[in-house]
Parts: structure tokens; C-alpha cells; sequence
């Protein structure tokens, strides 16, 4: 569980509607950014693919590193006239903003639903080092309940 955050563990497992995502993401960000965790952002959200909603684009850390995000939610009808948005593809590459070929990790799942070779299942993570030197046994599988969201990536 989130110290900063502890409901977090209870927002993920419950349905929640999209307004409600959006507010828990503004939150989340407006914290990062007053205590100095958050520098700049430069993400973009896009709800003009009704059920799907994407954000991209990159969020500043600081050292010269950045999150580079790519994700994909989904809009499900409830059946009782109360929508709820689910994660369905992500990418959270940690890696120094400008440099090629610099990352330190990764996590994805944008293999779809068959694992890319090399990979048991569909939810992972890739750790590098020194940067882009992907280390043995990486990647790493994650369990359904051990996916992060972008505010475990951030801190």
C-alpha cells in the first residue's frame, strides 16, 4: 500500500467511473508536483476514441530522466447506467530524455494477450543496466495484482 497514498490499493481493485480516474491522476500529479517529485509533464489525454482513452507523452523527474507513458484504457458499460475505465495496455519506460537507447526500466504489456518471446505472460518488466544493457533474467514477470500505475512508477 501507498504511504502517500493509501487508499490506492482500494481505487485499483474497485470500479471506478472515468471522472473519478481523472481526479485521482489530477491528485496524484498536483502532489508530485508540490513536492518537487513531478517537474514537468508534458502527457496528453484523448477521449475522441470513445470506449478507448489514451494518454501519452513524457513526465520529468529530474537528473535528466523521464517517464516515457503510452497507455490505453478502456470504458466498460456497467449494465446499470455507471461506466468504469480498466487499464488494458501500458508502458512506463524510465529513461534519460533525449539520450538514445537510454533506458533503466521498463514495464509493459503491449504484447497483447500472447507473450512476445522470451516472455512467460503478458504483464512484465525490463530492467537495464548500465542503460539500454538489458541484465539476465529480465524480463521480469508480474502477476495480475502486481501490475504498478503510474504513480508507483513515480514514486
Amino acid at each position: 500500500m501507498s504511504k502517500i497514498f493509501p487508499n490506492k490499493k482500494k481505487l485499483r481493485r474497485n470500479r471506478i467511473s472515468p471522472e473519478k480516474y481523472l481526479d485521482v491522476h489530477e491528485e496524484h500529479m498536483e502532489y508530485y508536483y508540490k513536492n518537487g517529485i513531478v517537474l514537468d509533464d508534458t502527457l496528453v489525454w484523448n477521449f475522441n476514441e470513445n470506449p478507448i482513452v489514451s494518454v501519452h507523452g513524457k513526465i520529468f523527474v529530474g537528473n535528466g530522466i523521464c517517464i516515457s507513458v503510452k497507455k490505453f484504457l478502456r470504458i466498460f458499460n456497467s449494465g446499470r447506467g455507471h461506466p468504469f475505465i480498466k487499464t488494458t495496455h501500458y508502458s512506463y519506460n524510465v529513461n534519460y530524455d533525449g539520450i538514445p537507447r537510454s533506458e533503466i526500466f521498463r514495464y509493459d504489456n503491449f504484447h497483447g494477450d500472447h507473450p512476445h518471446k522470451g516472455h512467460k505472460g503478458p504483464h512484465h518488466y525490463h530492467v537495464f543496466n548500465p542503460p539500454n544493457k538489458q541484465i539476465r533474467n529480465s524480463p521480469f514477470e508480474l502477476a495480475e495484482d502486481e501490475v504498478p500505475t503510474l504513480g508507483d512508477v513515480i514514486g
